[in-house]
């Protein structure tokens, strides 16, 4: 579902970056199999030129400077490997309006490093309303922001860093779930 709905804003993004950045390079995390949907976006992908798709998002993120990432745990991925992101949602209207009255009233923060800091360390594009959708314009002018400003792409760095020290060594899924599970309930985040 996210890739139906924000891959085509996603490659719009990407398309914005390498016209204001011609040195710029995209990967696109293929998926293993293609549906519908995947084969529209790859085939936009092959004809962009300056796209290559990878199949392993662990290598994506070592090989970037910044992701363009959906929210969820691949914001956590991203955070441990300590690459910078741009983080968006954008689902059914049932979700945004549950969003918007819900969620709204009860989170500042979206995304999961942010969740997890307290405090906004990566840029989150979430609607504030039912209607409301973040544009491929939008999206790449937050990823430009901070590709131009090293000292940005540096807090960012290290704001990663400290999420990635409370996720500690291998077993992060189960920490991760014990964490949020706390949150839930009202418990501290505290490093493990």
């Amino acid at each position: 579902m996210e890739r139906h709905v924000l891959g085509p804003r996603l490659l719009r993004a990407a398309q914005v970056i390498h016209e204001a950045l011609p040195e710029s390079r995209c990967l696109w995390s293929a998926l293993p199999a293609l549906g519908g949907v995947e084969q529209r976006l790859r085939r936009r992908v092959d004809v962009a030129g300056y796209f290559a798709a990878v199949s392993e998002s662990h290598d994506i993120l070592r090989a970037s400077d910044l992701v363009l990432v959906a929210m969820g745990t691949a914001t956590l991925e991203a955070a441990a490997a300590l690459t910078p992101m741009v983080t968006v949602y954008d689902g059914p209207v049932v979700a945004k309006w549950i969003a918007a009255r819900v969620l709204h009233q009860q989170r500042e923060f979206y995304a999961m490093p942010n969740i997890l800091l307290g405090r906004a360390a990566v840029p989150e594009l979430v609607p504030r309303a039912v209607r409301e959708r973040p544009t491929g314009e939008e999206i790449a002018a937050a990823a430009l922001g901070i590709l131009q400003d090293e000292a940005w792409l540096a807090a960012m760095r290290s704001d990663l860093a400290q999420v990635r020290g409370l996720l500690g060594e291998p077993g992060v899924a189960q920490r991760t779930a014990d964490l949020i599970a706390g949150m839930v309930r009202g418990e501290a985040v505290r490093a493990a």
